[in-house]
């Protein structure tokens, strides 16, 4: 028989303040849906009221000691499931819960429904939109297309479909793009739902900078899992490009010498690193047939 009921997974980590409001939208959206539901909050090594107050709204409250991070905590969640279908979403009542309904609707034909963040809050500053774009153009390279918002915290799914990901997934804030780009990767099938991105309550976690290094960190692990080469590639081409820059200076300067062998040096290179990536694509490719 197949299973009809639906599981929220709510990671939160010092959201005494805005635990209450989530899980009372999370309610509402349960009756006026009519789904058979249950709702998890991973209080990940919260030092404040999280856990009494989510258990005070009738959550089902995972403790963790210490803190884990976002990616471990919602992975707690998902394993702990009682249900298929996953909804996960922030306990920073950030995200319209209302839309669970759509998202749900969606995952009757594709594999991943991701919420799209719209609005200004989402973008920002002025100042953070470029690092965002670049970010979302890294994203593209990675899985070949574009992606609207590889990290949005609010998604649908079903458990069997990331399963196999789960051990190899970012344990912190990149563990939504993560799994957006390993699911792409391997050929299944994502979706958008257009939704409202309201301004947090409470203090943000997140560290901008710090969590876009990671983040390129992730996207390098993860092409070098499943499209090795695509980074030697890029690799290839810089060292090839900086080889032709620095010999067309050396028949231009005076000091021809020093500039010459930095740039045969540096075009020898881009070809080691295509060899490189021929043989770390065919690693590659053996490892996913074995």
């Amino acid at each position: 028989m197949a299973d009809s009921g639906l599981t929220f997974v709510i990671p939160a980590h010092n959201e005494e303040a805005a635990i209450p409001s989530v899980l009372e939208s999370l309610r509402r959206v349960v009756q006026s849906d009519g789904l058979e539901a249950e709702i998890i909050v991973v209080d990940d090594g919260s030092t404040d009221g999280t856990a009494a107050a989510a258990a005070a709204h009738g959550a089902r409250v995972i403790t963790v000691p210490m803190n884990v991070g976002y990616g471990a905590a919602l992975r707690r969640g998902i394993e702990a499931a009682a249900h298929s279908r996953i909804v996960i979403a922030d306990g920073d009542a950030s995200y319209p819960l209302e839309y669970t309904g759509e998202l749900l609707r969606r995952l009757e034909r594709f594999d991943l429904v991701i919420g799209r963040r719209t609005g200004t809050t989402y973008y920002r500053s002025l100042l953070s939109y470029p690092f965002r774009l670049l970010y979302l153009l890294l994203v593209w390279f990675v899985v070949g297309r574009r992606v609207p918002d590889p990290n949005s915290g609010f998604r649908a799914f079903r458990r069997e479909t990331i399963e196999e990901f789960l051990p190899v997934m970012c344990q912190g804030f990149s563990f939504t793009t993560s799994m957006t780009t390993l699911y792409l990767l391997s050929g299944r099938t994502v979706d958008y739902v257009a939704i409202p991105y309201r301004r947090r309550l409470g203090r943000s976690k997140i560290k901008f900078f710090r969590d876009m290094l990671r983040t390129g960190q992730l996207l390098c692990s993860v092409i070098l899992l499943y499209n090795p080469i695509k980074l030697f590639i890029l690799l290839a081409a810089v060292s090839f490009l900086a080889g032709v820059g620095l010999v067309s200076a050396a028949l231009l300067t005076a000091d021809r010498a020093a500039l010459f062998v930095s740039g045969t040096l540096c075009t020898l290179f881009g070809g080691v690193f295509l060899c490189f990536g021929f043989l770390a694509d065919l690693l590659a490719n053996l490892r996913r047939r074995s």
